[in-house]
């Protein structure tokens, strides 16, 4: 946890400059989320790693006052930037129930858990225990990439990632095995980005599996993206997601 906490602290300047891709990207993401969380009937929204509260602040538009939004991440540089109205809460997603006690909220009405769960030591026992903040009626949605990558990454990036990524099947049993009722979803949004900007954003390590190669890795990898991008100067491919949503009885 200690090298994620290292990793976000460090990438927090940049990091919303690199996930933003565009406001076409983000209003897709935003509306994607908030239509399979339900946010518009909640009064309470736990955003799990939700680092910079890019996505807590604007599924918080989409709720009704006085509706209570908590960004939890164990980054305080990343929740030093969380927009005015987002509760920061500082904490890994192992003490968020008794954090959310220490507030006066012994459970929430949604939870977001998105591009995370590769971070869990022991998935199905955080997941577990992150669910009974789930109130009645309550439901939570896990956003993860796919067990495999359309990115324009280095091949041994792409090795990385499809060893280290849960699958989405085993989220969802997990979330069966937590008495909620699930549904699982597949969603893609097509990226345009410019070759330069990519690779750029490579080298800034701005995925956390780039962490796992050192400097001469990670120029090694570069030089073999560079070599085999495209002649348009444009990477183009799918951002592809799986939405594994749980459903509490109300």
């Amino acid at each position: 946890m200690d090298d994620t906490r290292s990793h976000y602290d460090r990438l927090a300047a940049t990091y919303n400059a690199n996930w933003e891709y565009s406001e076409e990207y983000l209003a897709w993401m935003t509306d994607t989320i908030a239509k399979h969380l339900d946010v518009a009937g909640a009064d309470t929204l736990l955003d799990i790693g939700g680092g910079t509260g890019i996505y807590s602040a604007r599924l918080r538009r989409l709720m009704s006052p006085p509706a209570r939004v908590f960004c939890l991440d164990p980054s305080q540089a990343m929740l030093g930037q969380a927009p005015e109205g987002v509760e920061a809460v500082p904490a890994a997603a192992d003490d968020a129930v008794r954090a959310l006690a220490e507030r006066g909220v012994p459970q929430v009405d949604r939870m977001l858990l998105k591009e995370v769960v590769h971070h869990f030591e022991d998935p199905a026992a955080t997941l577990g225990r992150l669910s009974t903040a789930l109130g009645p009626g309550g439901r939570l949605v896990i956003a993860l990439l796919p067990p495999t990558l359309d990115y324009p990454l280095f091949r041994a990036a792409h090795e990385v990632f499809e060893a280290r990524q849960p699958h989405y099947d085993d989220i969802a049993e997990t979330l069966r095995s937590a008495h909620l009722q699930v549904s699982v979803a597949h969603e893609a949004f097509e990226l345009e980005i410019p070759v330069a900007t990519y690779v750029d954003m490579v080298r800034d390590r701005y995925m956390s599996l780039l962490s796992a190669f050192g400097d001469t890795e990670l120029a090694t990898g570069v030089r073999e993206m560079e070599a085999a991008a495209p002649e348009s100067g444009v990477y183009r491919f799918a951002d592809r997601f799986v939405f594994v949503t749980g459903s509490r009885d109300g």
